[in-house]
């Protein structure tokens, strides 16, 4: 068998396999540990594996004659032209798929619309051999984020091993195997989410940093309006802005010019990419149905409508970070039409919320943590075939209304708790307390 043929046959027995699991667990024939546990190793086995395609052949290509580290390449490319001065040509599509021929000897379609802060930041990997450095994209991310998984969120014997979570969900290896940006986002958006309010100048600075993806900074500015956090916003605005100088300084407005025309011609080829591409947002799942552009819009302006409002209260009435940040974390992936199988990333937090919320006993726990794993394998592999490719949008509301429902559950317990120990007070304390 053939590695193609195995990377091929992999998903479908892996889909069989984790089913299979979760209905044991939901019939009490097996614990959630022994489920995500064996969703981690199933992950890593069928997402892992393309991951031997990046071996190096040459010093640019892997064995499979890409790329090493995939979209890493585009990456890369666009760093090298900011090194020399080029910037602006970067978002000149024609002339980067000609750079891209040039450098790897492939005809490979990359489209750069990240904002030319995003490639000065890359510059001093390109001082480095190009395998090095698409080592450190690939490893340094995924790394960083499993560290703060599990510093955010401490385990005892009773609770669901985070790194197990992590694994199970295949957006963290499907990241290492595109080279994507989606793990990068996800530790990001916890640094600034749970240290909002007690770390400004950490909260503050990752989330400046995070809009090197301005789509997915979206719901920010909403969370520090809910956590008032107006420390953590300003500092949040001044990262960015000493990166445009940065920028500016380095070669002037040229660079912003090009990408800002790029990003108004972008729309006719997202569109196209998004009907027939692993798109997961409302507006490819409507688009697709319907064929109605204004139905798609409609619904994604719609969904970003509800998860802003409920940023905005969650981040005013919760003080718990943990349920903020698995609130975010969903909701951004509800908000913009260009989420992609690899930003799904995101889910890891709120599943890990989830599987704490209940006691470790109650089983329907197993079928929620089988089937949220399995969102990005249906939209990516079997969506290919059968057209829940653009099921994404509506998978992702799913997941953000459990979480949503759980952010409830915790600050109603807050205030009964709050409650309870102004009843314990004495008669004049207990008024004191009730009046603050």
């Amino acid at each position: 068998m053939t590695l193609v043929t195995l990377q091929n046959t992999l998903p479908t027995i892996w889909t069989i396999a984790c089913l299979v699991i979760v209905c044991l667990a939901y019939f009490q024939r097996a614990k959630p540990h022994i489920f995500l546990w064996a969703a981690a190793g199933l992950s890593l086995l069928t997402f892992g594996l393309p991951l031997l395609s990046q071996w190096p052949q040459t010093p640019l290509l892997g064995i499979h004659g890409k790329p090493i580290g995939a979209d890493w390449a585009a990456f890369w490319l666009a760093a090298e032209q900011t090194a020399q001065f080029k910037t602006a040509q970067a978002y000149d599509t024609p002339n980067f798929l000609k750079a891209f021929q040039e450098a790897f000897g492939k005809e490979e379609y990359f489209a750069w619309q990240y904002p030319p802060t995003t490639s000065l930041a890359l510059t001093p990997l390109t001082l480095l051999p190009y395998g090095i450095g698409a080592l450190i994209w690939l490893l340094g991310p995924a790394l960083w984020l499993l560290v703060t998984l599990c510093r955010t969120f401490p385990s005892n014997q009773t609770d669901p091993p985070v790194i197990a979570i992590a694994l199970a969900c295949p957006a963290l290896l499907i990241n290492l195997a595109y080279g994507q940006t989606g793990a990068l986002i996800a530790v990001l958006m916890l640094l600034a989410t749970t240290h909002i309010n007690a770390r400004p100048h950490l909260s503050g600075t990752a989330m400046g940093l995070i809009w090197f993806k301005p789509h997915f900074g979206v719901l920010l500015p909403f969370a520090v309006i809910g956590a008032r956090a107006w420390k953590t916003g300003l500092i949040a605005g001044s990262t960015i802005v000493l990166w445009l100088i940065l920028s500016l300084i380095h070669e002037g407005l040229d660079p912003w010019r090009a990408w800002i025309s790029a990003l108004i011609d972008a729309p006719s080829r997202i569109t196209k990419e998004i009907l027939g591409g692993p798109f997961t947002s409302w507006y490819a799942f409507v688009t697709n149905l319907t064929g109605q552009k204004a139905f798609g819009y409609g619904a994604q302006i719609l969904s970003a409508a509800v998860a802003i409002t409920a940023i905005v209260l969650v981040f005013q009435k919760s003080l718990c970070p943990h349920i903020r940040l698995a609130v975010l974390t969903t909701g951004a992936l509800t908000v913009s039409p260009y989420t992609m199988f690899y930003d799904w990333v995101l889910i890891v937090p709120a599943v890990i919320v989830l599987t704490r919320s209940t006691a470790i006993q109650d089983l329907r726990i197993a079928s929620l943590l089988g089937i949220t794993p399995l969102f990005p394998l249906l939209m990516w592999e079997s969506g290919s075939i059968n057209g829940l490719i653009h099921s994404g949008g509506p998978l992702a509301s799913i997941i953000f209304f459990l979480t949503l429902r759980r952010a409830l559950q915790a600050m109603k317990h807050d205030q009964e708790t709050v409650k309870a120990g102004v009843a314990m007070l004495p008669t004049s304390d207990a008024t004191t307390a009730s009046t603050t």
